[in-house]
């Protein structure tokens, strides 16, 4: 089983999203919701948030792996995102 360290694997996303800003890293034990969006800087209104299953939650990130959003074009391929 291949083992990558989550600062190598925000590293390599960052690399790939090389205009605006990016937001990565890994936030070790149980933290809510509020807590999550103060450590990156996010709204601290639960209000703007939506619980989302496991299956949305990969979907959308591989979403945002592959696509930009502001800069239209692929950043990695589908593939790389999962």
């Amino acid at each position: 089983m291949l083992s990558v360290s989550a600062s190598a694997i925000c590293s390599e996303i960052r690399r790939a999203r090389w205009v605006g800003h990016t937001r990565c890293d890994v936030i070790e034990g149980r933290i809510n919701l509020i807590e999550a969006a103060r450590a990156f800087n996010l709204a601290d209104d639960d209000t703007v948030y939506r619980s989302v299953g496991a299956e949305e939650a990969c979907a959308l990130a591989i979403h945002l792996l592959h696509t930009g959003l502001a800069h239209p074009g692929e950043i990695m391929s589908v593939e790389r995102a999962k």
